[in-house]
Formats: C-alpha cells, structure tokens, sequence
C-alpha cells in the first residue's frame, strides 16, 4: 500500500503538497512558481521568461539555430520559455537543472506565455502533466 502510494507519488500522479507564486515576478521573468509534492524535499520551479535576443549569448544561441554568422546577425529571435526544473524549497535551481529542465515550452507572444505559465502550473500541481 505505501509503496504504492510512493509511486504514484513519484510519477507526478498526486496533487502538489504547496504552490508559491512569486507575486511581482522580476523583468523579463512572466511567471515563477514553486510546485512541492508530497515525497519530502522534492520541489519543481516552473518558471516562464523573456528571451529578447539582445545578448550575446541569445545571438549566439541564434546563429547555431539559423546557420548565420556572428557578425551578420543584429539581433537574435524574441520568444518567451515555460520551463520546469528542479528546485529547493527557495526556488533555487542548481546549474545541472537548469541545463536539463524535464519540461520546457516556447511561446510567441507576451499574452500566450502567461496564459501558457498559468496554465502549466495548474497542471503540474494537480498531477495532470507528467515530466
């Protein structure tokens, strides 16, 4: 009976023990939230933010994706992430997370990212989405 209740737990399967929304998320962040399920000390970030294609690393980021050069190419593609990551109960994601989220989802628009942050919350706190 417990391991059952475990696995289920495991596979995402339960709804969230908690969610912490960060009300006044900071620029560039639409959304940031920390999801903590009910096995102790397991915690996701989802968090959905601006890519502006300003920086040099967005640019280069875009040249691998476009097969431009460097030089020939002003400004890198404006997009919005959903990503999910592990996390500590803070929210603090470390390096290896970040690197591989288990879920991640662009959008176009300002509108459609926080609709889609919103509702990938909703989702992964009630069990539904399985990362």
């Amino acid at each position: 009976m417990i391991a059952d209740i475990l696995r289920l737990c495991y596979r995402g399967a339960v709804k969230a023990r908690w969610v912490y929304e960060d009300p006044e998320p900071a620029p560039r962040r639409i959304g940031w939230a920390v999801v903590a399920s009910w096995i102790p000390g397991r915690f996701h970030l989802v968090f959905t933010f601006e890519m502006t294609g300003e920086s040099p690393l967005e640019r280069l980021t875009e040249c691998f994706r476009s097969g431009k050069k460097f030089k020939d190419l002003q400004q890198g593609r404006h997009f919005f992430i959903t990503s999910i990551a592990k996390c500590d109960e803070k929210g603090i994601v470390k390096e290896k997370h970040y690197m591989s989220p288990i879920y991640e989802k662009e959008y176009e628009t300002l509108e459609d990212a926080k609709n889609g942050h919103r509702t990938i919350v909703d989702l992964f706190a009630s069990g539904k989405l399985r990362c």
